[in-house]
């Protein structure tokens, strides 16, 4: 679930100036502002203070939430935004530290960005089959860690509050409804899908099959406890879990019909507008939507010349790649294998343990391949890992999966980051352009090459991968900014592969349920490229790959042109004649 940085249960906020009269410097002062304004974020509802943080009480935060919060912003919250905004821009830039410069220039953007998106609230759809609210959330709540007492009596108190939470969720739906705004038909028949999924043979549901084994871990209960919490959660979730996903999948039934719009959100009156918007959010990228899609233009172009160029010197290239079996099938023995891969491109990875888990068969025809599950700031060392071995991925390549799951791509990332002394602020904002793009940047660059593909096998498969992400994002911008229909998609299609009604209609219906999805991994991959090239070409010979991605796991998730500006303090420090970094004698 994406995580919203205010939520109305968020104590009210208290405006103090900390420069009148204190003597506090401006770095301490700046310190002391973010550390109170993750504060008051943080518990703004249970499950972005439990990801967020494994001993909430050991930083500080005392009043741990126990509830979802609330679905949607308050003009309250809105007001809350503002006030952190003034607050921040009180603080002298230039009097604080590049760490601290980072944080600032990370909450100036998302604070802004949250208040510029306020208009168009009732536009966001957070339903879809397979990155959707409630197609997520089995697994958020599977995966909330119970080390103690507390966390189990929050779990439970958790699944009470679905049904108001799910409640809200479907007057947003409803809001939409009535301003012409909600899902198409196929939408809607696609989640009910997912839901009745969810929702069958209640005795063997994820969340009660999972649950007594979760418990083991909990220290100092009776089997007597155990079996009493047990019962609880079983009852929990077949009442109150499967009770509100019935009223959610009934109110959403109720509403079909009312869409207006079967194609992208260019068909709504606005939509262009807010899928720009939209652009920007997923992949942190400052270029306009129309900038964006000649970026991805442009990475088909090289993607397709580098194949090319591969099967002309080796015309038995193509044969190669398609009869690849690769002698590696263990998943952990894959990731330890990339783990020791990695070291000539990347700083040494610290310490970290994960586990590889399989996605619960209820699950598997609605959830990613594999996706990984970020751990709380405080214990980043423990990831997971999860696998769909749904028969619709059986041909996926899972070496190249683990590389942008696990090492170089979203584990390696995370837990280095985590373990660079980041403030706890910076771990309250997710950005998908970076995280995702960072991930599919070294799975293409990197992981096809440390296979057991021969050097111009992975060359062309990593192109090919590569030009059809962009293809994809191109499409998404196709039909949701610029208003393809079926059939002009059919005929951009067509001019690369041969398609046919039920791929063109495949196609068509994943960018109108999850608009802006591939942007984030495509759009935010070419990002990194040409902050590499940048680089490259900026430094020339003083260029080091390695001290390149050190750079950017330690500046950390953030937008592109924060990024690009820090990139370029970085730069200088580099190149800078080592006399000038001295001090006098």
């Amino acid at each position: 679930m994406k995580r919203r940085i205010v939520s109305s249960a968020v104590a009210a906020l208290i405006i103090i100036s900390l420069f009148a009269g204190c003597a506090k410097n401006t770095a301490e002062a700046f310190d002391g502002f973010t550390d109170r304004m993750f504060g008051e974020l943080v518990v703004g509802d249970a499950i972005t203070c439990h990801y967020i943080l494994a001993h909430p009480k050991e930083a500080g935060v005392t009043d741990i939430p126990t509830g979802f919060g609330s679905y949607r912003y308050t003009d309250e919250d809105y007001g809350r935004l503002e006030g952190y905004l003034k607050e921040l821009e009180k603080y002298p830039y230039e009097e604080l530290g590049a760490q601290q410069q980072v944080t600032y220039d990370v909450l100036k953007h998302e604070l802004e960005h949250e208040l510029a998106s306020r208009q168009y609230d009732d536009y966001v759809e957070n339903l879809s089959p397979t990155v959707g609210l409630q197609a997520q959330l089995p697994v958020t709540l599977v995966e909330y860690t119970l080390r103690d007492r507390e966390d189990v009596e929050n779990y439970l108190t958790l699944l009470t509050d679905l049904d108001r939470y799910f409640g809200e969720v479907l007057d947003h739906e409803k809001a939409k409804s009535e301003k012409g705004l909600f899902m198409s038909d196929r939408s809607v028949d696609d989640i009910l899908e997912q839901m009745d999924s969810f929702m069958e043979n209640p005795d063997e549901n994820v969340m009660i099959v999972t649950f007594p084994e979760r418990l083991n871990a909990v220290e100092g209960l009776t089997e007597e406890e155990k079996a009493d919490y047990a019962e609880r959660n079983e009852k929990l979730v077949k009442e109150n879990v499967l009770g509100a996903y019935g009223k959610l999948r009934d109110g959403l039934a109720a509403l079909k019909g009312t869409g207006k719009n079967e194609g992208g959100l260019a068909g709504y009156e606005g939509g262009r507008e807010y899928y720009a918007l939209l652009a920007a959010e997923a992949t942190g990228s400052s270029r306009s939507v129309e900038e964006m899609k000649a970026l991805l233009e442009e990475l088909v172009e090289s993607s397709m010349t580098e194949m090319v160029a591969v099967m002309m010197e080796n015309p038995d290239c193509l044969e190669e790649m398609m009869s690849y079996a690769p002698t590696l099938t263990d998943p952990t023995a894959m990731v330890e294998d990339l783990r020791g891969k990695i070291g000539e491109s990347f700083p040494e990875p610290p310490e970290a343990a994960y586990t590889i888990k399989t996605v619960n068969e209820s699950l598997e025809s609605f959830l990613s391949p594999a996706f990984y599950m970020i751990p709380p700031a405080d214990d980043y060392k423990n990831n997971s890992i999860y696998i769909n071995e749904s028969e619709q991925y059986a041909s996926m390549d899972i070496y190249t999966t683990l590389a942008h799951e696990a090492y170089p791509g979203h584990l390696y990332q995370n837990v280095y980051f985590s373990g660079s002394g980041a403030p706890y602020i910076r771990h309250l904002f997710s950005f998908a352009g970076y995280s995702e793009g960072w991930a599919t940047y070294v799975e293409h660059r990197y992981a096809y090459g440390y296979s057991e593909r021969s050097e111009d096998v992975a060359k062309v498969d990593a192109a090919n991968n590569l030009a059809t992400l962009a293809l994809h994002g191109i499409i998404d911008i196709g039909i949701n900014y610029e208003g393809w229909t079926r059939e002009e998609l059919s005929e951009y299609m067509a001019g690369f592969f041969e398609v046919d009604d039920e791929l063109v209609d495949t196609m068509y219906t994943a960018m109108v349920q999850e608009p802006g999805n591939y942007l984030s991994y495509v759009v935010g991959c070419a990002e990194f490229l040409k902050l590499r090239e940048k680089a490259e070409q900026g430094m020339g010979g003083a260029f080091e790959e390695k001290e390149f991605h050190r750079f950017l796991m330690e500046t950390g998730p953030a937008p592109f042109p924060v990024l690009e500006k820090h990139m370029e303090s970085w730069m200088e420090g580099v190149l800078a004649p080592k006399s000038t970094l001295e001090p006098a004698a």
